[in-house]
């Protein structure tokens, strides 16, 4: 059974007992009122890769935050679980500044291209090593670059912590994560 309620002025639908995870109690289904084409893909570049899942097929993104996985679909549904209420409504009013820092970056920079969004979603490790420098210095933190680069993806480090990196010697590297990912994916891993 689902309750019709509004929750931070956006049509909702509240379900108990749907939640696959034990520690929620609701199922929470909002409707944003327009589709969120373009932005479903912005925010997946927002996050990183380790937080987020994207779909071409469903048109969705996936959020791993918050202690919770977070649906958003560019249908405009937008689906979670959800202690209470009060929980809920955190819950939408986060959602709602993450599509409005969305709109914005897209009136910047346009709508991300959908493969670079893909590749960016199941980027690995292995695949962020190779762009960086291999030298092992520890200059990061880290006792090697791979750690450092799960580190990275899993958003506990940021890329500019590389100082190698940084170096002139090391420009080509730098340019060839710049042209896989875009600028964008760059700036959420902590560059610039």
């Amino acid at each position: 059974m689902s309750v019709e309620v509004k929750l931070c002025g956006l049509s909702s639908k509240i379900s108990h007992g749907r939640c696959p995870v034990g520690e929620y109690s609701i199922t929470v289904d909002v409707n944003w009122g327009e589709p969120l084409k373009g932005v479903v893909e912005t925010i997946a570049l927002m996050f990183p890769p380790s937080k987020v899942s994207y779909s071409r097929e469903f048109g969705s993104v996936t959020l791993r935050i918050k202690g919770r996985m977070i649906g958003i679909y560019s249908s405009g549904k937008i689906s979670f679980c959800a202690h209470n209420v009060d929980d809920a409504r955190e819950v939408v009013e986060y959602v709602k500044d993450l599509i409005s820092k969305a709109k914005e970056k897209i009136a910047r920079e346009g709508v991300p291209d959908q493969g670079r969004v893909e590749r960016w979603t199941r980027m690995s490790a292995l695949q962020l090593y190779k762009f960086l420098p291999k030298t092992n210095c520890r200059k990061c933190g880290e006792l090697t670059c791979l750690a450092f680069a799960i580190k990275v993806l899993n958003g506990e480090k940021k890329l500019r912590e590389c100082k190698p990196l940084g170096e002139l010697e090391n420009e080509a590297l730098l340019e060839g994560l710049k042209k896989e990912l875009g600028l964008s994916a760059l700036e959420t891993l902590g560059w610039g």
